[in-house]
């Protein structure tokens, strides 16, 4: 069966109301459960933009010093301009809103780019402004 088929007939099935101690056991069960104490939650609203350059902030989510792997937010205002640079580190960069330009081409939401250690890039530009999901890995 493919998957739209299985969801169609998902969709056909009458709704089933759980018997009031199954109810309440699925819920206790839902209530009872706890996130592992080594996952870091970082909420949207939570953290600190710091300045990096005019137009630019950088707000830290993961990674200590030491760690091999680090990852951050970059947010750019409309007209910024990221300089040209190598890379130390292996990048990971996903476009999580609006579009920036680099080595001409554009990369806009949802787009992903792998930068390889020593990747050398021309200065990045936005004309509407973005943000960009870092996540660096170290040699």
């Amino acid at each position: 069966m493919t998957r739209d088929l299985v969801d169609a007939l998902a969709l056909l099935a009458p709704p089933v109301t759980p018997s009031p101690s199954l109810r309440a056991r699925l819920l206790a069960e839902a209530m009872a459960t706890r996130p592992s104490p080594d996952l870091t939650i970082v909420r949207h609203d939570a953290g600190r933009w710091d300045v990096v350059m005019p137009g630019i902030e950088r707000k830290a989510l993961g990674g200590a010093p030491g760690d091999r792997v680090r990852s951050f937010l970059l947010r750019l205002a409309p007209g910024a301009r990221l300089p040209a640079h190598v890379h130390a580190t292996a990048e990971h960069l996903m476009v999580v809103a609006g579009s920036v330009e680099q080595d001409g081409r554009v990369v806009r939401s949802g787009d992903y780019v792998y930068s390889p250690v020593g990747s050398r890039h021309a200065d990045a530009v936005t004309a509407w402004g973005c943000t960009v999901l870092v996540v660096q890995v170290v040699p």
